[in-house]
C-alpha cells in the first residue's frame, strides 16, 4: 500500500454551497458598509471640507475633533498673513492665550510658509518686542491690548501687534 492511498480523498463541496457561502458574504459585508456609512452622516458622495469629517461617529459621537475648526479656520486667514511673519494659534481662554496643542500643530502644518510659535508667546506679560506678530484665535475673540483685530472668519480671528 502506498502513502497516497492512505490519505482519505478531500470532498469537494457542490457548487450550489459555495455560491450560497459566497452570496451571503457579499449581503452581510454590503449592509454593514451600508451600516457604517449611515452612521458617519452624509454627506455620502460629497469630497469631506477636511480630513477629519466622516470621521467615526459610533466610536465616540460625543467627543468633537479639535482640530476640525482649526484646519477649516488657518487656511481662511492665511492669506492676510505675509510669508515669514510669525504666527501663534489657539482657542482663548477668557480672552487670554492658553496652550492648546491641537490648534498649534495644525497652524504647524497648514502654514508652512511662516514661523509658527507656541501661545505663551502671546501672553499679557510678554513683553512687545517678543510678541508673536500674529495670532490666530479659534472659536473665541483674544483681548491682548497690544493686538488689533485685522481679519475675521466663521469661528476664527486674525490679530496683528502693534508695536
Amino acid at each position: 500500500m502506498t502513502a497516497q492511498s492512505e490519505w482519505p480523498s478531500p470532498k469537494r463541496l457542490p457548487d450550489a454551497v459555495i455560491r450560497a457561502v459566497i452570496a451571503t458574504a457579499f449581503v452581510v459585508l454590503t449592509v454593514a458598509t451600508i451600516v457604517r456609512l449611515w452612521s458617519r452622516g452624509g454627506p455620502y458622495l460629497d469630497a469631506p471640507r477636511t480630513i477629519v469629517d466622516h470621521a467615526d461617529r459610533m466610536d465616540a459621537p460625543w467627543v468633537a475633533n479639535p482640530t476640525r475648526t482649526p484646519l477649516e479656520v488657518i487656511p481662511r486667514l492665511a492669506r492676510f498673513i505675509p510669508r515669514g511673519a510669525e504666527v501663534a494659534c489657539f482657542r482663548p481662554l477668557a480672552g487670554q492665550q492658553q496652550y492648546d496643542t491641537s490648534s498649534f500643530l495644525t497652524a504647524v502644518g497648514q502654514l508652512p510658509r511662516n514661523r509658527v510659535l507656541p501661545a505663551f508667546t502671546a501672553r499679557v506679560d510678554t513683553p512687545r518686542p517678543l510678541l508673536a506678530e500674529y495670532v490666530i484665535a479659534i472659536d473665541e475673540p483674544f483681548t491682548h491690548p497690544a493686538y488689533r483685530l485685522i481679519a475675521q472668519v466663521p469661528h476664527g480671528r486674525l490679530y496683528k501687534v502693534e508695536r
